[in-house]
């Protein structure tokens, strides 16, 4: 069960497709898919969003060139992302005295190993011992 404050990796299900609110704002709903349950989570195609949106299809792998061609968006989109590995943040939200868990942002997969993260981000290597250190 997917619950709120929680960050998970999961992958771009079947499904992904084009969105319209209840109030007309379009946006392009990612489907989604971890071992604690299923949630999608849904890029705005505004102006104010733009940028945002930008770097979501980037995140996707989607080159930003192809969302310039509707036949590629309705045909193609869904199928070029679906499968791709991404992590998730969520939050709960209360709409009209409902709550639910909302996915409130994608990025690149975590890695699950933070110390080879950190050892990459100064360069080094890892499971190495560093000279004069007890080897781990």
């Amino acid at each position: 069960m997917i619950k709120a404050d929680c960050r998970y990796n999961a992958v771009v299900a079947p499904g992904s497709q084009l969105y319209e609110s209840q109030n007309g704002n379009l946006g392009y709903q990612v489907m989604l898919e971890c071992p604690e349950g299923a949630n999608s989570f849904v890029i705005w195609l505004t102006d104010k969003n733009r940028e945002r949106a930008k770097k979501y299809f980037e995140i996707l792998g989607v080159e930003e060139s192809l969302l310039k061609d509707s036949g590629y968006i309705e045909y193609q989109l869904g199928l070029d992302i679906e499968g791709r590995e991404v992590s998730f943040g969520t939050k709960d939200e209360e709409y009209n005295g409902k709550h639910s868990v909302k996915v409130v942002w994608i990025g690149k997969k975590s890695d699950p190993n933070l110390s080879r993260s950190a050892a990459r981000y100064f360069g080094g290597a890892f499971g190495k011992p560093i000279s004069g250190d007890v080897p781990f």
